[in-house]
């Protein structure tokens, strides 16, 4: 059962606690791992173990293989560029970014959206607190909900971690809404990332679930390789 009790007896504001969260996404700049990964989608239902590589802002590698190290799909998108080879379907797809629904996601997701997805970092801006509309204490984390251009986004922020746990996208003009879970948080090299990343929208159907087994952050990239490959 939810509790939930009023904050005002909090010291920290909604202010303080975006400025946290984006402050630790900002110290990540490099990543690659490897990590057990599960997409089904009306686009692609694959099960199997993934390479991750993102270089920040707006570059990911991604690599899905199946048993015995089949390879079943691999991604390469930058801010000007995207490219797809899915190996089961033989197919090939390239070309804008800004005209991808990543990974077949039952939403809209752009480059920046789907790499804050893959980290399990979630950005806000300082006009978000202008379109702030409730906060409290839910189940022991810090809660606060946001209604802005249409949607309503409800977040769960760890009190201890000051980290986002869930995130809960309502669309005003629509009956679905879209859950972000991120479970297990650990700090890799200076940077706080969930292990576990759940994406899911039981009304349209479709979810990625993503958990991390191996991860360098914030190394230069032939040295995360190395790192990876030992």
């Amino acid at each position: 059962m939810s509790t939930t009790k009023p904050i005002e007896h909090e010291t920290i504001t909604v202010k303080e606690i975006i400025s946290k969260l984006r402050e630790n996404k900002n110290r990540l700049s490099t990543m690659e791992a490897e990590a057990r990964i599960a997409i089904d989608t009306k686009e692609m239902a694959q099960m199997g173990s993934s390479y991750i590589r993102i270089e920040m802002p707006y570059s990911i590698e991604m690599s899905i293989r199946g048993p015995l190290g089949i390879p079943l799909v691999e991604m390469k998108a930058d801010s000007g560029h995207y490219s797809i080879r899915d190996f089961l379907r033989q197919e090939f797809m390239e070309g804008s970014p800004d005209d991808l629904n990543f990974m077949g996601l039952p939403f809209n997701a752009g480059l920046n959206e789907f790499l804050e997805l893959m980290l399990g970092v979630v950005t806000f801006t300082d006009t978000d607190i202008d379109s702030l509309v409730e906060y409290r204490i839910d189940d022991g984390k810090y809660y606060f909900e946001i209604i802005k251009h249409g949607m309503k986004t409800a977040n769960w922020v760890d009190k201890d971690e000051l980290i986002l746990t869930r995130q809960v996208i309502s669309f005003l003009n629509a009956d679905y809404t879209i859950e972000k879970r991120f479970e297990i948080i650990e700090t890799v090299n200076g940077v706080k990332l969930p292990r576990i990343v759940h994406i899911f929208s039981e009304e349209l159907g479709g979810s990625i679930s993503i958990e991390y087994t191996d991860r360098k952050v914030n190394l230069a990239i032939e040295e995360v390789g190395n790192e990876i490959n030992n």
